[in-house]
Protein backbone atom coordinates (compact mmCIF):
# COMPACT_ATOMS: atom_id res chain seq x y z
CA UNK A 1 0.00 0.00 0.00
CA UNK A 2 1.31 3.43 -0.93
CA UNK A 3 1.99 5.66 2.05
CA UNK A 4 -0.07 8.84 2.15
CA UNK A 5 -2.58 10.92 4.05
CA UNK A 6 -4.64 7.91 5.14
CA UNK A 7 -1.64 6.41 6.93
CA UNK A 8 -0.37 9.71 8.32
CA UNK A 9 -3.76 10.41 9.87
CA UNK A 10 -3.04 7.89 12.62
CA UNK A 11 0.74 8.19 12.97
CA UNK A 12 0.23 10.81 15.70
CA UNK A 13 3.91 11.18 16.62
CA UNK A 14 6.78 11.58 14.16
CA UNK A 15 10.20 11.45 15.81
CA UNK A 16 13.27 13.13 14.30
CA UNK A 17 16.40 10.98 14.47
CA UNK A 18 19.69 12.36 13.07
CA UNK A 19 21.69 10.31 10.59
CA UNK A 20 24.16 8.66 11.02
CA UNK A 21 24.07 8.78 14.84
CA UNK A 22 24.29 5.04 15.56
CA UNK A 23 23.31 5.33 19.23
CA UNK A 24 20.03 6.98 18.26
CA UNK A 25 19.33 4.73 15.28
CA UNK A 26 19.78 1.50 17.24
CA UNK A 27 16.93 2.36 19.60
CA UNK A 28 14.71 4.32 17.21
CA UNK A 29 12.31 1.42 16.68
CA UNK A 30 11.77 1.18 20.46
CA UNK A 31 10.56 4.75 20.92
CA UNK A 32 6.89 4.10 20.12
CA UNK A 33 6.62 6.78 17.43
CA UNK A 34 4.16 6.37 14.59
CA UNK A 35 6.98 7.19 12.16
CA UNK A 36 10.67 8.02 12.30
CA UNK A 37 12.01 11.01 10.39
CA UNK A 38 15.65 10.43 9.50
CA UNK A 39 17.11 13.91 9.60
CA UNK A 40 19.63 15.19 7.09
CA UNK A 41 18.98 18.85 7.91
CA UNK A 42 19.14 20.64 11.28
CA UNK A 43 20.07 17.54 13.28
CA UNK A 44 23.27 16.98 11.29
CA UNK A 45 26.40 19.14 11.50
CA UNK A 46 27.53 20.65 8.17
CA UNK A 47 30.71 18.57 8.11
CA UNK A 48 28.69 15.37 8.64
CA UNK A 49 26.03 15.90 5.98
CA UNK A 50 27.83 13.99 3.22
CA UNK A 51 28.27 10.97 5.49
CA UNK A 52 24.64 11.17 6.57
CA UNK A 53 23.48 11.30 2.98
CA UNK A 54 25.55 8.24 2.15
CA UNK A 55 24.13 6.29 5.07
CA UNK A 56 20.45 7.12 4.78
CA UNK A 57 19.37 4.18 2.59
CA UNK A 58 21.08 1.60 4.77
CA UNK A 59 19.60 3.12 7.92
CA UNK A 60 16.14 3.24 6.33
CA UNK A 61 16.40 -0.44 5.39
CA UNK A 62 17.49 -1.31 8.93
CA UNK A 63 14.54 0.50 10.48
CA UNK A 64 11.95 -0.73 8.02
CA UNK A 65 13.08 -4.31 8.69
CA UNK A 66 12.11 -3.61 12.31
CA UNK A 67 8.61 -2.49 11.32
CA UNK A 68 9.23 1.27 11.33
CA UNK A 69 7.62 3.72 8.92
CA UNK A 70 10.57 5.79 7.65
CA UNK A 71 10.54 9.37 6.40
CA UNK A 72 13.56 11.56 5.54
CA UNK A 73 13.93 15.30 6.07
CA UNK A 74 16.18 16.67 3.36
CA UNK A 75 18.09 19.93 3.23
CA UNK A 76 16.29 22.71 1.38
CA UNK A 77 17.06 22.66 -2.32
CA UNK A 78 19.35 19.62 -2.11
CA UNK A 79 18.86 17.42 -5.15
CA UNK A 80 21.58 15.14 -3.76
CA UNK A 81 19.50 14.51 -0.63
CA UNK A 82 16.44 13.63 -2.70
CA UNK A 83 18.38 11.21 -4.86
CA UNK A 84 20.04 9.61 -1.85
CA UNK A 85 16.78 9.18 0.05
CA UNK A 86 14.67 7.51 -2.64
CA UNK A 87 14.34 3.87 -1.66
CA UNK A 88 11.75 1.11 -1.26
CA UNK A 89 12.24 1.63 2.48
CA UNK A 90 11.52 5.38 2.55
CA UNK A 91 7.82 6.23 2.60
CA UNK A 92 8.17 9.98 2.25
CA UNK A 93 10.29 13.09 2.33
CA UNK A 94 9.88 16.06 4.67
CA UNK A 95 10.53 19.27 2.76
CA UNK A 96 11.88 22.29 4.68
CA UNK A 97 11.84 25.95 3.69
CA UNK A 98 9.30 25.53 0.90
CA UNK A 99 7.60 28.84 0.12
CA UNK A 100 5.33 27.78 -2.73
CA UNK A 101 4.23 25.07 -5.17
CA UNK A 102 7.27 25.50 -7.41
CA UNK A 103 9.53 23.98 -4.75
CA UNK A 104 7.21 21.00 -4.36
CA UNK A 105 7.02 20.38 -8.09
CA UNK A 106 10.81 20.57 -8.38
CA UNK A 107 11.26 17.81 -5.80
CA UNK A 108 8.39 15.77 -7.27
CA UNK A 109 10.10 15.83 -10.67
CA UNK A 110 13.34 14.50 -9.22
CA UNK A 111 11.44 11.83 -7.31
CA UNK A 112 9.64 10.66 -10.45
CA UNK A 113 12.92 10.16 -12.29
CA UNK A 114 14.60 8.40 -9.37
CA UNK A 115 11.63 6.12 -8.71
CA UNK A 116 11.49 5.12 -12.38
CA UNK A 117 15.22 4.32 -12.37
CA UNK A 118 14.78 2.14 -9.27
CA UNK A 119 11.66 0.39 -10.55
CA UNK A 120 9.48 1.79 -7.80
CA UNK A 121 5.74 2.40 -8.29
CA UNK A 122 4.62 5.84 -9.48
CA UNK A 123 4.42 8.33 -6.61
CA UNK A 124 5.87 5.79 -4.18
CA UNK A 125 7.36 8.63 -2.11
CA UNK A 126 4.97 10.96 -0.32
CA UNK A 127 5.80 14.57 0.57
CA UNK A 128 5.28 16.30 3.90
CA UNK A 129 5.68 20.04 3.47
CA UNK A 130 7.06 22.06 6.36
CA UNK A 131 5.29 25.40 6.75
CA UNK A 132 7.99 27.44 8.47
CA UNK A 133 8.14 30.83 6.77
CA UNK A 134 5.59 33.66 6.59
CA UNK A 135 5.35 33.12 2.83
CA UNK A 136 4.60 29.43 3.32
CA UNK A 137 1.82 30.27 5.80
CA UNK A 138 0.25 32.57 3.21
CA UNK A 139 0.71 29.89 0.54
CA UNK A 140 -0.50 26.99 2.70
CA UNK A 141 -3.62 26.27 0.65
CA UNK A 142 -1.64 26.25 -2.57
CA UNK A 143 1.03 24.01 -1.04
CA UNK A 144 -1.53 21.49 0.20
CA UNK A 145 -3.29 21.24 -3.15
CA UNK A 146 -0.38 21.56 -5.56
CA UNK A 147 0.56 17.90 -6.03
CA UNK A 148 -0.85 14.43 -5.41
CA UNK A 149 2.32 13.45 -3.53
CA UNK A 150 1.66 16.01 -0.80
CA UNK A 151 0.23 14.08 2.14
CA UNK A 152 0.62 16.61 4.95
CA UNK A 153 1.42 20.15 5.97
CA UNK A 154 3.65 20.38 9.03
CA UNK A 155 3.85 23.55 11.09
CA UNK A 156 7.52 24.37 11.63
CA UNK A 157 7.02 26.37 14.81
CA UNK A 158 10.65 27.09 15.71
CA UNK A 159 11.72 28.33 12.27
CA UNK A 160 8.51 30.27 11.77
CA UNK A 161 8.91 32.00 15.13
CA UNK A 162 12.48 32.88 14.20
CA UNK A 163 11.37 34.32 10.87
CA UNK A 164 8.75 36.42 12.69
CA UNK A 165 11.12 37.47 15.49
CA UNK A 166 8.74 36.16 18.13
CA UNK A 167 8.75 33.48 20.81
CA UNK A 168 7.01 30.24 19.72
CA UNK A 169 3.87 30.25 21.88
CA UNK A 170 0.22 29.35 21.43
CA UNK A 171 -0.75 33.01 21.23
CA UNK A 172 1.93 33.95 18.72
CA UNK A 173 1.45 30.90 16.45
CA UNK A 174 -2.29 30.33 16.75
CA UNK A 175 -3.09 31.98 13.41
CA UNK A 176 -0.42 30.02 11.55
CA UNK A 177 -1.44 26.73 13.16
CA UNK A 178 -5.13 27.23 12.40
CA UNK A 179 -4.27 28.27 8.85
CA UNK A 180 -2.27 25.06 8.36
CA UNK A 181 -5.20 23.00 9.66
CA UNK A 182 -7.73 24.69 7.36
CA UNK A 183 -5.48 24.53 4.30
CA UNK A 184 -4.58 20.88 4.81
CA UNK A 185 -8.11 19.70 5.50
CA UNK A 186 -9.53 21.66 2.56
CA UNK A 187 -7.21 19.70 0.27
CA UNK A 188 -7.76 16.34 1.96
CA UNK A 189 -4.31 16.37 3.55
CA UNK A 190 -3.13 15.90 7.13
CA UNK A 191 -2.19 18.84 9.40
CA UNK A 192 0.65 18.20 11.84
CA UNK A 193 2.57 20.28 14.38
CA UNK A 194 2.21 22.22 17.60
CA UNK A 195 1.74 25.95 18.17
CA UNK A 196 4.63 26.15 20.58
CA UNK A 197 8.24 25.22 21.16
CA UNK A 198 9.68 21.72 20.78
CA UNK A 199 12.90 22.67 22.52
CA UNK A 200 11.81 22.53 26.17
CA UNK A 201 12.82 18.93 26.78
CA UNK A 202 13.08 19.49 30.55
CA UNK A 203 9.65 21.10 30.73
CA UNK A 204 7.34 18.33 29.45
CA UNK A 205 4.30 20.05 30.90
CA UNK A 206 4.80 23.00 28.53
CA UNK A 207 5.12 20.67 25.57
CA UNK A 208 2.00 18.81 26.69
CA UNK A 209 0.09 22.10 26.79
CA UNK A 210 1.20 22.87 23.24
CA UNK A 211 0.19 19.40 22.05
CA UNK A 212 -3.20 19.70 23.75
CA UNK A 213 -3.70 23.04 22.02
CA UNK A 214 -2.72 21.47 18.71
CA UNK A 215 -5.36 18.80 19.07
CA UNK A 216 -8.03 21.35 20.03
CA UNK A 217 -7.49 23.32 16.84
CA UNK A 218 -7.54 20.22 14.64
CA UNK A 219 -3.97 18.99 14.25
CA UNK A 220 -3.76 15.23 13.68
CA UNK A 221 -0.39 14.76 15.36
CA UNK A 222 2.96 16.33 16.09
CA UNK A 223 6.65 16.04 15.35
CA UNK A 224 9.03 15.28 18.22
CA UNK A 225 12.70 16.05 18.63
CA UNK A 226 13.24 13.87 21.71
CA UNK A 227 12.00 10.36 22.56
CA UNK A 228 10.44 11.63 25.79
CA UNK A 229 8.01 13.71 23.74
CA UNK A 230 6.55 10.70 21.92
CA UNK A 231 4.59 9.49 24.93
CA UNK A 232 3.25 12.99 25.54
CA UNK A 233 1.89 13.18 22.00
CA UNK A 234 0.42 9.69 22.18
CA UNK A 235 -1.39 10.46 25.45
CA UNK A 236 -2.73 13.80 24.24
CA UNK A 237 -4.04 12.30 21.00
CA UNK A 238 -5.66 9.26 22.62
CA UNK A 239 -9.43 9.78 22.82
CA UNK A 240 -10.77 10.34 26.33
CA UNK A 241 -12.65 7.22 27.51
CA UNK A 242 -15.54 9.39 28.70
CA UNK A 243 -15.85 11.01 25.28
CA UNK A 244 -15.77 7.60 23.60
CA UNK A 245 -18.49 6.30 25.91
CA UNK A 246 -20.63 9.37 25.14
CA UNK A 247 -20.10 8.82 21.42
CA UNK A 248 -21.29 5.22 21.70
CA UNK A 249 -24.38 6.48 23.53
CA UNK A 250 -25.10 9.03 20.81
CA UNK A 251 -24.83 6.40 18.08
CA UNK A 252 -27.07 3.99 19.97
CA UNK A 253 -29.72 6.68 20.58
CA UNK A 254 -29.62 7.78 16.95
CA UNK A 255 -29.95 4.19 15.71
CA UNK A 256 -32.99 3.59 17.91
CA UNK A 257 -34.61 6.81 16.71
CA UNK A 258 -34.07 5.83 13.10
CA UNK A 259 -35.60 2.41 13.69
CA UNK A 260 -38.64 4.12 15.21
CA UNK A 261 -38.91 6.48 12.26
CA UNK A 262 -38.29 9.54 14.41
CA UNK A 263 -36.73 12.62 12.86
CA UNK A 264 -35.77 14.55 15.98
CA UNK A 265 -33.49 12.77 18.43
CA UNK A 266 -32.95 13.86 22.04
CA UNK A 267 -30.17 12.23 24.03
CA UNK A 268 -29.18 13.30 27.55
CA UNK A 269 -30.47 16.81 26.98
CA UNK A 270 -28.79 17.21 23.60
CA UNK A 271 -30.55 17.46 20.25
CA UNK A 272 -28.70 15.14 17.89
CA UNK A 273 -28.29 16.41 14.36
CA UNK A 274 -26.17 14.77 11.66
CA UNK A 275 -22.91 16.64 12.34
CA UNK A 276 -23.01 15.55 16.00
CA UNK A 277 -23.72 11.96 15.00
CA UNK A 278 -20.96 11.97 12.40
CA UNK A 279 -18.45 13.33 14.93
CA UNK A 280 -19.44 10.49 17.24
CA UNK A 281 -18.86 7.98 14.45
CA UNK A 282 -15.44 9.46 13.75
CA UNK A 283 -14.44 9.33 17.40
CA UNK A 284 -15.52 5.71 17.78
CA UNK A 285 -13.68 4.77 14.57
CA UNK A 286 -10.57 6.60 15.78
CA UNK A 287 -10.67 4.82 19.12
CA UNK A 288 -11.07 1.41 17.46
CA UNK A 289 -8.24 2.07 15.04
CA UNK A 290 -5.87 3.18 17.79
CA UNK A 291 -6.75 0.13 19.89
CA UNK A 292 -6.09 -2.15 16.93
CA UNK A 293 -2.78 -0.48 16.02
CA UNK A 294 0.55 -1.90 17.21
CA UNK A 295 1.81 -0.43 20.49
CA UNK A 296 3.22 3.02 19.94
CA UNK A 297 1.70 3.52 16.49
Amino acid sequence: MKFGAAQLEFCRSLLFVPVPQTRFIEKAHERGAGAIILDLEDGVAPQAKAAARGAVRAVAAQLRARGVTVLVRINAGSHEDVQAAVSPDVAGLVLPKVDGPAGVHEVAGILARCEAEMGLPDEHTALLVLVETPTAVCQAAALAACHARVAALVLGSEDLALALSIAPTLDSLRYAAEHVVMAARAAGKVPLGVPGSLANIRAPERFAEAVAAARRIGMAGAVCIHPAQVGVVRRQFTPDPGDVAEAHGILAAFALAQQAGEGAVMHEGKMLDLPIVERARQLVAEDRRLRAAPAGA
